[in-house]
């Protein structure tokens, strides 16, 4: 994105250079059929500087927009007090790999597994609860490629982990690898330990 602000700053300068140096051709001694070519010549460098212009207003305003973009996600997924909020961010996942990996909102996924079942692919896995709230028919969202379903684990007790399965159906496992699980809901349960 810089490189291409760079570079059309640096023609933006370049052209009003090119349009000194047309104009005071136009002047030399020459033949009438030649001026009228180099006039054509500046209208078209003219052309040109404006329409670069607007390329870079283009890129400035494309580059500060997906400044403002990133940092609302950027926040919203460091920040713990928006789980279980309708909207959440969840990084996408490798679907066929076994290795610890992180969904968002305080959970982690392992031990994927991804097999042809009959209409498209189910996934199987193990989903960590990794935090100190225990979760009672937590319902989340299976992505991958255009399809999703959703799930629900029946019980995900604090620092404590479960088996889940879900089937996508209309998907080749030649062409997803990668997706994304979402909480949704669940009921929540904090019990403080005793003294």
């Amino acid at each position: 994105m810089k490189q291409a602000k760079v570079l059309s700053c640096s023609l933006l300068l370049l052209l009003p250079a090119a349009l000194g140096l047309a104009a005071c051709s136009t002047t030399s001694k020459g033949s009438h059929s030649e001026a009228i070519r180099q006039q054509g010549n500046i209208r078209a460098a003219r052309t040109l500087s404006d329409s670069v212009g607007v390329l870079v207003t283009a890129v400035t305003y494309m580059d500060s927009s997906l400044m403002s973009i990133s940092d609302p996600i950027n926040r919203a997924y460091h920040d713990d007090s928006i789980a279980g909020s309708a909207w959440s961010y969840s990084p996408y996942i490798e679907l066929a790999s076994a290795d610890l990996q992180k969904i968002g909102q305080g959970f982690d996924v392992a031990r994927l597994k991804m097999e042809t079942a009959p209409g498209g692919i189910r996934i199987s896995g193990r989903l960590i609860n990794t935090q100190a709230v225990s979760y009672e028919m937590a319902a989340f969202n299976f992505i991958a490629g255009l399809a999703s379903e959703g799930f629900t684990v029946p019980s995900l007790p604090a620092g404590g982990s479960a088996d889940f399965s879900v089937l996508l159906q209309g998907i080749n496992p030649d062409s997803v690898r990668y997706g994304q699980i979402r909480y949704l809901r669940a009921t929540m349960n904090y019990n403080p330990p005793r003294d």
